[in-house]
């Protein structure tokens, strides 16, 4: 069966539930990506779990990504260094 691709100009605003779904399930670190798609009939499967350092960030808002990551180190780096002074 012959498949085909169509990269959208548009990203839809809501998650697909199939993506919160794993989120919830399976955190291999901090921050890590999700790659999932949608088919005609408007079913979304899961591609690709990735870590983020080597994530392609396309149709992103890049504002967000970059806050919510930051947060993420800071408190990740507060951790670490809390405990390495106690």
């Amino acid at each position: 069966m012959a498949g085909w691709l169509r990269e959208a100009s548009t990203v839809p605003t809501t998650r697909p539930a199939s993506a919160c779904e794993v989120a919830g399930k399976y955190s291999p670190d901090r921050a890590w990506c999700v790659d999932v798609c949608r088919t005609r009939a408007g079913n979304y499967y899961l591609l690709e779990i990735g870590c983020f350092s080597c994530a392609g960030l396309y149709e992103c808002d890049l504002s967000a990504v970059v806050s919510e990551v930051s947060r993420v180190s800071l408190k990740e780096w507060e951790n670490l260094h809390t405990k390495s002074v106690a």
